[in-house]
């Protein structure tokens, strides 16, 4: 029998901590973009004034893609709070006749 071994809690950290700070960077872009004076005459006008509901999109995602993980984290937690407790109620004596029974074959 063999054990695979998923460390959730370092590839959450981790991408939980670069996903907020996207997050925080995406905030500081809106409050910058929406300070640009740009002039009438400035032919991508149209495009700055735009920007910052563009970037609020993006951050936007990556506020669902950090939902996203913090469910499936929890979702994982129950599956292996679910399997220890499974393994815990196996009656030990069904096991102990089993492999009794396999050795003796």
């Amino acid at each position: 029998m063999s054990k695979i071994v998923y460390s959730s809690s370092n590839m959450l950290n981790y991408t939980e901590s670069h996903i907020k700070n996207c997050i925080d960077s995406m905030q500081k872009a809106i409050a910058n973009s929406q300070d640009i004076i740009e002039p009438s005459s400035y032919e991508d006008m149209e495009y700055l004034k735009s920007l910052s509901s563009k970037i609020k999109e993006e951050s936007d995602r990556l506020n669902k893609l950090n939902n996203w993980l913090d469910d499936n984290n929890s979702k994982y937690g129950i599956i292996v709070r679910d399997i220890v407790n499974n393994i815990k109620n196996i009656d030990t004596i069904v096991i102990n006749k089993r492999i009794g029974y396999i050795s003796h074959k």
